[in-house]
């Protein structure tokens, strides 16, 4: 329980009020959610919402806990809190001003989405942004398939047969590719291994994310961001061109492609992937950095490089890195280099 809804006497009260009131909303289900106890919970505000989110939980003798943390007022954004499918922790964001209806919706709707119900292309169900009051029948065939998920396993609780029925689900409801069940769990577990420094397992991850979300831009850059942390260029390549491809304007796809080009030896590959960058991009500060160290270090590049460096500090004057870099090509040229 988040600092903010705590402030009221009766905490939790309305806690208990609203699961009850969010349980009523799976009944067609015959799915209850139960309140089994409550605590007070203080979230570094430091640290993104998916940071606190994976802080959520613990061991469980059962399978059908769910660490569920009010995070307080709402977040930038549609979304009313931060849940993965088939991950047992999940954050809502309690709704200043709105009634307990709307938020009972808003803790009902995340808790959908732990049991894998995504957002439908139509408005007006539960599932929808904002949050509607019934669950939607894609919604119901897709938690009638999940119901009884050991979300202890998470996405690895479901047996094939359940993941080909589901995936055939998700894919006449003709949904954002982005909102894919299991894109979105292993794209999850991915991230949260690749930042506790586990990354064999998080490219693992990544894979199969990629597997399941081909259409996603993101699936393919995290992908790619992983190889390139275990030196798989060419493999990054492939990944962030994919990444481009779906995403044209993405900085981060174009210049990753110019960092594995670079690293697989393809240096004039790489210059050709940092221009067109640069062409859409012509006030990104870290982009004309990347060109000035890729220039700076190609035979007879020297002053190009050093130019791309100031235009860079140009845009960024208080950054120390892009400063070092324009005093080491300086020291460079002084020394006679081209």
């Amino acid at each position: 329980m988040g600092p903010d809804l705590r402030q009221q006497a009766d905490w939790r009260d309305r806690v208990a009020g609203r699961i009850r009131a969010a349980s009523a909303i799976f009944r067609p289900l015959n799915l209850q959610f139960e309140m089994a106890g409550a605590s007070e919970w203080a979230p570094d505000p430091k640290l993104p919402p998916e940071m606190n989110r994976w802080m959520l939980g613990g061991f469980h003798t059962s399978g059908d806990w769910i660490a569920l943390g009010l995070y307080g007022s709402a977040q930038p954004g549609a979304e009313p809190g931060l849940a993965v499918p088939f991950d047992a922790r999940v954050l809502v964001y309690d709704i200043p001003g709105g009634n307990e209806e709307r938020n009972a919706a808003a803790m009902a709707h995340e808790l959908a989405h732990v049991l894998g119900a995504w957002h439908p292309p139509q408005s007006g169900s539960l599932m929808s942004l904002p949050p509607g009051s019934k669950l939607d029948d894609t919604a119901l065939s897709c938690l009638r398939l999940t119901r009884a998920l050991d979300l202890r396993q998470g996405a690895a609780g479901l047996d094939a047969e359940t993941v080909t029925r589901l995936q055939k689900l998700w894919t006449a409801s003709k949904a954002d590719p982005s909102t894919n069940p299991f894109y979105r769990f292993y794209s999850s577990v991915g991230a949260e291994a690749y930042r506790r420094g586990v990354r064999p397992e998080a490219e693992e991850d990544f894979i199969k994310a990629a597997s399941f979300g081909p259409d996603v831009a993101r699936a393919h850059l995290d992908l790619a961001n992983a190889e390139m942390t275990n030196r798989e260029y060419l493999e990054a390549v492939d990944e962030y061109r994919k990444a481009s491809k779906l995403d044209p304007r993405s900085s981060a796809a174009l210049s990753g492609l110019a960092a594995a080009l670079l690293g697989s030896g393809q240096r004039q590959e790489a210059v050709q992937a940092l221009s067109k960058g640069l062409q859409m991009n012509p006030g990104d500060a870290a982009a004309h950095a990347n060109m000035g160290v890729v220039l700076v270090g190609t035979p007879g590049r020297l002053d190009d490089g050093i130019a791309e460096l100031r235009e860079a500090l140009r845009i960024s004057p208080n950054s120390e890195s892009i400063k070092r870099l324009l005093d080491a090509a300086l020291e460079a040229r002084s020394k006679g280099r081209k």
